[in-house]
């Protein structure tokens, strides 16, 4: 008798210690969550339209050209500026390498700077990282994220995005400016222009060294900074099945025959007109931005970005004479996938995004009207010849052992 009341004691001075742990550790963690509930979620409905800006083409022969809707213009001056035209930009999308110690060291580094010299400006973080700037100084600063299903709202508030990583960072970004994530009438105000920091392995196409991001940052706030101008290419998969999908890329749209060890053929027309038939590994569609990579790899020749053109570089054909070939950017090149092939073709986009394709698939490739605008170190001509003498090492002299 005298055990059973002392279990009963016991057992009830266990449950309300229990208890109170629990309730203790759930005030801890109320609490922890309270404080670092940085960033903020974005009201868009508070936030308003991005700032509009003008570009002008500087040219040694025409007079100065300038565009104020940049959506449907295709600049072909290496040297061209853009100026904002009513205010300073006040959105900011920070986009930064995914898993990366030094990204994010960085990234905390450009928050505070901007935060602190340029206090009218907001920062946007994605959703997918926002839990990494959830520590109590951001709490007072201008730092949002937002939800996936608000993307769209980005094309419309959006003044400049910086990237922080390397060149898979940019395409990254500039796979968020299409049709399948921004509503047309946010895209028709343009991509918003992209200010890129080398951080990557090659980092061809982010010229901008982070050494010195404060004089970077303060020049594109205190306006007239060089952009280079990049032409992207509209994808249209048509399918047997009568579907169709619509993809936009600043690289090249590749057909490949997978993993299967049969060559892949394809019917290639220009403007309904047939250009020739493949065979081989495979067909890269490329734009000038996109020569110098999976294009440059396979043969293709190094174009200027602002030399707006369609280039297409076979991948491994069976035959000696097929030759690259640089298009105008004003016609449309038409691939049919022949129904003879024993493959399992893939179609490859900027190398981010994967699609099997099957046999009789069509993708028509034209120029898409929203082109990519990244914020030159100098401008488009000095940078493109730096970059492919110190990242590429393009013919270089072998030193003598």
């Amino acid at each position: 008798m005298i055990l059973k009341e002392i279990f009963k004691k016991f057992n009830v001075f266990y449950k309300r210690n229990l208890f109170l742990n629990n309730f203790n550790n759930y005030c801890k963690i109320s609490y922890s969550s309270s404080i670092n509930s940085v960033p903020k979620l974005i009201d868009f409905n508070k936030v308003s339209s991005r700032i509009p800006f003008e570009i002008i083409e500087q040219s040694n022969i025409d007079k100065e050209k300038t565009h104020k809707n940049f959506s449907n213009t295709l600049t072909s001056s290496p040297k061209t500026i853009m100026n904002w035209v009513e205010d300073k930009p006040k959105t900011i999308l920070l986009i930064k390498k995914p898993d990366s110690d030094l990204t994010k060291e960085y990234a905390e580094q450009t928050i505070d700077y901007i935060c602190k010299h340029h206090k009218d400006s907001r920062i946007l973080v994605e959703p997918s990282c926002s839990s990494e700037f959830s520590c109590k100084k951001y709490k007072n600063r201008n730092i949002y994220t937002f939800k996936e299903e608000e993307i769209g709202e980005l094309g419309r508030v959006v003044d400049f995005i910086i990237c922080l990583g390397g060149d898979g960072t940019l395409l990254y970004s500039s796979q968020i400016f299409t049709k399948k994530n921004i509503p047309v009438e946010h895209l028709k105000l343009g991509v918003p222009p992209i200010l890129s920091f080398s951080l990557g392995t090659v980092s061809f196409l982010t010229s901008n060294s982070f050494n010195n991001f404060e004089t970077v940052i303060n020049k594109i706030f205190n306006n007239s900074f060089y952009i280079t101008n990049r032409m992207r290419l509209h994808i249209r998969l048509r399918r047997v099945n009568g579907s169709v999908e619509d993809f936009d890329v600043i690289n090249e749209a590749a057909f490949h025959r997978g993993l299967h060890g049969a060559p892949l053929k394809l019917n290639c027309y220009i403007n309904d007109t047939l250009l020739t038939k493949t065979n081989g590994d495979g067909l890269i569609v490329a734009t000038a931005t996109g020569s110098t990579g999976y294009s440059l790899s396979c043969g293709g020749s190094m174009v200027h970005p602002s030399v707006n053109s369609i280039l297409i570089t076979p991948v491994c054909p069976m035959s000696l004479s097929f030759r690259p070939l640089v298009l105008p950017c004003d016609l449309t090149v038409k691939l049919v996938i022949n129904s003879s092939i024993r493959c399992k073709p893939v179609l490859l986009l900027d190398g981010l995004e994967t699609i099997q394709c099957e046999k009789n698939d069509t993708i028509e490739v034209r120029r898409s009207i929203y082109s990519i605008p990244t914020i030159s170190k100098k401008d488009a001509v000095t940078d493109w010849v730096r970059d492919i003498n110190e990242n590429l090492r393009w013919n270089q002299d072998l030193k003598p052992k």
